[in-house]
């Protein structure tokens, strides 16, 4: 998830990052997921080495223990805006080229975007607050310490997707 954000989306240059308060629908399925497989492994180590006393388990206690944090820290989706598409993270990338965009439908609680491969929605009133980062000043500067901007409503989101909109022709319909 680390190398997905950095390699991946710092190679594309200047994006915009809006991270969304939403926790994740995957999360609790991808915790589980990631404790059964340590289970079995355990159980496997417990099989052939006979014993659980062995640095295998301590290898897959540790793995585990990143695996769940890195769950908890990127349990929130995103939004990442760039010149060549809007894609949202939400632990499985999905990206809609701002060429093939028909049109952006605003209204008070939501956002949809739609093209003719594949729709996007996203409800205003799920979002507490959108945490907007410029990802080149994440990456460069506040990684370390942790502190990013932050605004209070989804009014930061709408004017970005908008000049992106304007930008490319894509219809904007508020």
């Amino acid at each position: 998830m680390i190398l997905k954000r950095v390699f991946f989306y710092k190679v594309k240059g200047n994006i915009d990052v809006i991270r969304l308060v939403k926790k994740s629908d995957y999360q609790s399925r991808l915790f589980w997921q990631g404790t059964v497989l340590a289970l079995i492994y355990l159980v496997y180590n417990r099989y052939f080495l006979g014993t659980l006393e062995h640095s295998n388990s301590i290898m897959i206690f540790i793995l585990l223990l990143y695996y769940s944090v890195q769950i908890l820290i990127n349990s929130n989706p995103s939004i990442y805006i760039d010149e060549n598409s809007f894609s949202y993270d939400d632990y499985f990338v999905e990206q809609w080229k701002w060429r093939k965009i028909e049109r952006i439908d605003m209204d008070d609680d939501k956002m949809r975007l739609v093209s003719n491969e594949k729709d996007f929605e996203l409800n205003f009133q799920l979002v507490d607050e959108i945490d907007y980062v410029k990802l080149n000043d994440e990456v460069d500067q506040s990684i370390l310490d942790g502190e990013f901007t932050s605004a209070e409503s989804s009014k930061t989101l709408i004017e970005i997707v908008q000049g992106y909109a304007n930008r490319y022709g894509v219809r904007f319909v508020q």
